[in-house]
């Protein structure tokens, strides 16, 4: 998996610590989380702020 930040290496992590105990990603670079959970609600938001600059709202 490459890091959306760096385009780094990523490396998947368990994690148990921030109330959610799942796996995360965490690029070996630049240090950037990703946490699967979060993914549908962040690609949600980007469609709508792509909507909302195409003018299609």
């Amino acid at each position: 998996m490459e890091c959306r930040k760096c385009k780094g290496f990523m490396v998947q992590e368990w994690c148990g610590e921030l109330h959610v105990e799942d796996y995360i990603w965490r690029c070996v670079n630049c240090g950037h989380l990703l946490f699967p959970a979060l993914k549908p609600q962040r690609d949600a938001i980007k469609a709508l702020l792509e909507m909302d600059a195409a003018g299609c709202r």
